[in-house]
């Protein structure tokens, strides 16, 4: 069976387990659960993949946490999970095939949506903690698989983003600056000024 995870925060759930999905305040749904374009987003992944994916989209590395879902709970719920329209964000490209969004969204699908978190969670084999070191780790060891595939121009992008964070020394971010700047067309130093 398929399983996909979401990021959350648990702090927003964890005193609600035991009610009904009516009483959960708003802020919990609406700070956790945000859609866009009535959808939410899922990845079909293992765990730390999943991880890399939503970290490397994002502009600063945190510790994170994600929650497995069996794909039975959508259907149990009548959401319908989709192939994304709009592929993922993640500067892997390769993951953002794995991309999913649950489809038309409404009041009462959030409140399902509530329900399978809920459920879920019950569960506690089904949330992942990430701390701020193994994120690193993760990121960390994506990078040196993009080296070994000769991907360099997305090695580049995220050493210059995230080189101080993932502990590298300053010479080699540096160095890769300096590649990207000698790269670029001499044409870009020129600013055109109004006469």
């Amino acid at each position: 069976m398929k399983k996909y995870y979401r990021m959350i925060d648990p702090l927003c759930w964890e005193s609600w387990e035991e009610k009904k999905v009516k009483n959960i305040p708003a802020d919990s749904i609406t700070k956790d659960i945000e859609t866009c374009r009535n959808t939410l987003s899922l990845w079909e992944l293992c765990p730390d993949e999943a991880v890399l994916a939503i970290i490397s989209s994002s502009e600063e590395i945190k510790p994170i946490n994600i929650l497995a879902i069996d794909e039975k709970m959508f259907r149990n719920k009548k959401i319908d999970v989709k192939k994304a329209e709009k592929q993922g964000k993640s500067k892997f490209k390769e993951l953002n095939k794995h991309h999913y969004d649950t489809q038309n969204m409404t009041y009462k699908k959030l409140g399902g949506f509530s329900e399978i978190i809920l459920k879920s969670l019950k569960s506690r084999e089904n949330l992942k903690e990430y701390t701020y070191n193994q994120v690193k780790e993760i990121l960390k060891k994506g990078i040196k698989n993009k080296e070994k595939e000769k991907d360099v121009k997305l090695r580049d992008k995220m050493i210059i983003n995230h080189g101080e964070e993932l502990e590298l020394s300053e010479e080699y971010i540096e160095e890769i600056k300096r590649k990207q700047v000698s790269k670029c067309p001499i044409k870009q130093y020129f600013i055109k000024i109004p006469v």
